[in-house]
């Protein structure tokens, strides 16, 4: 999946983390694309909780009542235990300073924390599929975008033109109905089924992500995940070494899965050192040792072991930014 990125340096008003915004170019190829958010909507809040209960957090300085009800918004914990957390919730369990109507919450979520409107279905590939998409009311006969539905299958969403007086058009879920608001939640990997017949260029554009966050990952399951950081996202720098399944046999191991822009797939496993002629590591299945892999915008990981929120890294320069 080829591609070209640009970062600039963004203004305090838009970006009160970061400071740096940009655009992404993702390649749509002919076949099965595997993509990842890269780039964010600007901080909608920015603070410290400094209250809580079981199902609510408080920060008492704060002002949550912009919050638009039907929006999804992410809330990353930032600091402390937490830190990497996600947090997703609707507009409408916002009050001026307070988010309720969660679970299992600790005082350990008293701490720093950012939120950030999930972008849509529409926001990302156009309301009008302004991303140039093939598009027909016959979902067969569409280029479909694959969203993982949490529990190890897919939400399928299609672009269906206007077919006047009865249809007007836009994009529906397979099985659905109208879906442009659909949510799309930055950790998750997005598969683009692409029945044109030539490559389109996607741009992503947004807000620089320097922290941390967690996704979960289901055992037993082909987990589809953005590598969330646009430069310098590599097995190594992601944090994954410490989280995948190790083995130095690659049937047994948990195995990341990065397109190799022709239709295949590299595939690395961590293999643990095994003294005193292998040191282990990162290593390309029927290649060498891979430390530096790069991860693409979305990648796969097969994991052989049990269910874990694992937690994606950016790259130590990231911390300057």
């Amino acid at each position: 999946l080829a591609g070209s990125i640009a970062l600039l340096a963004g203004n305090a008003t838009a970006q009160a983390t970061s400071g740096v915004v940009g655009y992404e170019t993702l390649d749509i190829d002919p076949g099965f694309n595997f993509l990842g958010l890269r780039l964010h909507s600007a901080e909608f809040a920015v603070g410290t909780f400094d209250g809580s209960t079981g199902s609510t957090l408080t920060d008492s300085v704060a002002d949550f009542s912009a919050a638009v009800a039907g929006t999804t918004y992410i809330t990353r914990m930032s600091s402390g235990a937490e830190d990497g957390i996600l947090i997703t919730a609707l507009g409408s369990d916002f009050t001026a300073t307070e988010l309720a109507g969660l679970s299992g919450i600790t005082a350990s979520f008293e701490a720093d924390y950012e939120i950030r409107a999930a972008v849509t279905i529409a926001d990302i590939f156009g309301a009008a599929n302004e991303s140039g998409l093939l598009s027909d009311a016959d979902p067969a006969s569409s280029d479909v975008v694959w969203l993982p539905d949490g529990a190890g299958g897919f939400d399928q969403f299609y672009y269906s033109p206007p077919v006047p007086p009865f249809n007007p058009g836009g994009w529906t879920q397979i099985g659905g109905g109208a879906a442009a608001d659909t949510p799309l939640i930055y950790t998750d990997g997005i598969i683009v089924e692409r029945r044109g017949g030539t490559t389109l260029s996607l741009v992503v554009t947004g807000d620089l992500l320097t922290g941390n966050a967690t996704s979960p990952v289901l055992g037993g399951s082909f987990n589809f995940l953005s590598s969330l950081y646009p430069v310098g996202a590599t097995l190594t720098t992601s944090g994954l070494t410490p989280q995948v399944l190790s083995d130095g046999d690659p049937a047994l191991a948990d195995v990341i899965w990065v397109a190799d822009g022709v239709g295949g797939f590299n595939q690395y496993y961590n293999s643990p050192p095994v003294p005193p002629f292998n040191p282990g590591g990162w290593t390309q299945i029927g290649g060498g040792a891979s430390p530096d892999a790069v991860l693409e915008s979305g990648f796969i990981w097969q994991r052989r072991g049990g269910a874990v929120d694992a937690t994606l890294t950016p790259p130590s320069f990231y911390a300057g930014l």
